[in-house]
């Protein structure tokens, strides 16, 4: 009965608030909401969970053995084609240089061989015949320049000969004229250090073997009154023999006092430098 009545004061109590508008009374602020809201009780409310956010956590994902073994045979065969494939693209590259190279060497050798006259222009080149035309012609050269090399070594001797064969009374052509005595000196060096001592070996060699070498006395005219009339040739052996002593003396002396000691003397005073035997 008691709870009857409060409810009612309470009740006429608020009509009577609104029923007079001037009247100021504060109004008690709302209790704080507590517990989960209801959909729809305003736009602050949590959104609702949905199906997926309420259903369990799936478990995760397996593979069988077979599957991943064969996976693993896949990307073991694609990784052997891709090094397969990048070793034949680089063996093609080398080659294709390698081909370029060729044509570029070829190309030079056609164009040298033009311009050397060793081709025709309307001719194709065959390398192999272009090597052996060019070594041909490096030894047909070579020959030229040996054959000319040994005239002029032969020239040299032959002039230290005639000079040396003067110098010593021996008939110079007579020498030059003996094959036998030409084999033995065309193995000289003209420009060794001992080329001159050993033309006078030589010379005097062939004199000791062969006294013929000796030049001839000059004819002496007969005096015209008294003396000897019978117009002889006087001392074969005077001169001669002097000049070929005094060679092998030249060579004596050439081999004590060395090639860079001046010049010897012929006769007793007239000095006479070592100049038949060519530089």
């Amino acid at each position: 009965m008691t709870d009857t009545i409060v409810d009612v004061t309470a009740d006429t109590a608020g009509a009577a608030a609104d029923s007079n508008p001037t009247a100021e009374s504060p109004r008690p602020n709302p209790p704080a909401f507590q517990g989960k809201s209801t959909p729809g009780a305003g736009d602050d409310a949590d959104p609702p969970e949905t199906a997926e956010q309420l259903r369990p956590e799936a478990e995760p994902k397996t593979f069988s053995a077979d599957y991943v073994q064969k996976l693993r045979s896949e990307n073991a065969k694609l990784r052997t084609e891709f090094r397969d494939g990048l070793a034949e693209a680089r063996a093609d590259a080398e080659r294709a240089a390698q081909e370029a190279a060729d044509r570029s060497r070829h190309e030079m050798a056609e164009s040298i061989g033009k311009a050397l006259g060793l081709i025709e222009d309307d001719k194709p080149v065959d390398p192999a015949e272009l090597v052996a035309q060019a070594e041909q012609k490096r030894q047909q050269a070579q020959a030229a320049a040996e054959a000319s090399a040994a005239r002029a070594r032969a020239m040299q001797v032959e002039l230290a000969l005639y000079r040396a064969a003067e110098a010593a009374g021996v008939d110079s052509g007579a020498l030059l004229d003996s094959r036998s005595f030409m084999a033995r000196v065309e193995g000289l060096d003209p420009g060794a250090a001992d080329f001159g001592d050993r033309i006078a070996e030589h010379i005097v060699a062939a004199v000791d073997a062969n006294p013929g070498f000796k030049r001839p006395a000059p004819r002496t005219t007969p005096a015209r009154s008294g003396g000897d009339m019978s117009g002889g040739n006087g001392d074969p052996s005077g001169q001669e023999e002097y000049d070929v002593n005094r060679l092998r003396q030249l060579r004596t002396e050439s081999r004590e006092k060395g090639r860079a000691g001046g010049g010897v003397t012929r006769g007793m005073s007239t000095p006479v430098p070592p100049d038949w035997v060519m530089s």
